[in-house]
């Protein structure tokens, strides 16, 4: 059934681009048929159409962005007091390395709970991806600052931050008393 669904789409795909370019080509074949004198003006109406949709699209699609970011402020917000309870109880973030979450104290696990759902709503797939890798590594093993750090610029530029500049482990270095301890460890998985 989902071969089917996934060739429908498809045919259904290739049949709405060959319908676009089926209808640009004879735009520009009645352009093309007109005289000089109302070829100019005309191919000047369509372009300042073409440029007005454009217009109001990007500017609807940025008016929904604007409103959503007070909605993922106060997620990322609840992230930053998990991120900031585990710096200041190391004890919680060893339970949750060796037992998981379910060894984690119950209030712990409902802000847990809490981001999961705020992520699923607000979050960005790069932040949610990022925030699952972090997880699986949290768990398994693996360098757990680089794997912070990619939330962390996920986040930010799921906000409209740039992180042009950033190298890797920058933004994590903010929350540690040593920041060269994210050096020697980047370093160190470089070097595995």
């Amino acid at each position: 059934m989902s071969k089917l669904r996934r060739f429908l789409s498809v045919t259904f795909g290739f049949a709405v681009l060959a319908g676009i370019a089926w209808l640009i080509w004879n735009i520009v074949l009645w352009v093309a048929s007109l005289e000089p004198s109302y070829s100019g003006p005309t191919i000047t109406a369509i372009v300042g159409f073409i440029g007005l949709i454009y217009a109001q699209w990007h500017s609807k699609s940025r008016e929904i962005q604007q409103s959503h970011r007070p909605k993922k402020i106060e997620v990322y917000n609840g992230f930053f007091s998990i991120l900031e309870r585990f710096l200041k109880n190391p004890d919680e973030q060893k339970a949750l390395e060796q037992g998981g979450e379910e060894s984690l104290p119950e209030d712990l696990r409902d802000q847990f709970w809490q981001l999961n759902k705020g992520l699923i709503v607000w979050a960005s797939p790069a932040v949610i991806k990022s925030w699952l890798h972090f997880r699986k590594v949290t768990t398994t093993g693996g360098n757990t600052l680089v794997a912070m750090d990619n939330v962390l610029k996920a986040i930010r530029k799921d906000l409209g931050n740039s992180n042009f500049g950033l190298q890797i482990g920058d933004s994590v270095k903010v929350f540690l008393r040593d920041p060269g301890e994210a050096d020697r460890e980047i370093k160190a998985e470089k070097n595995v």
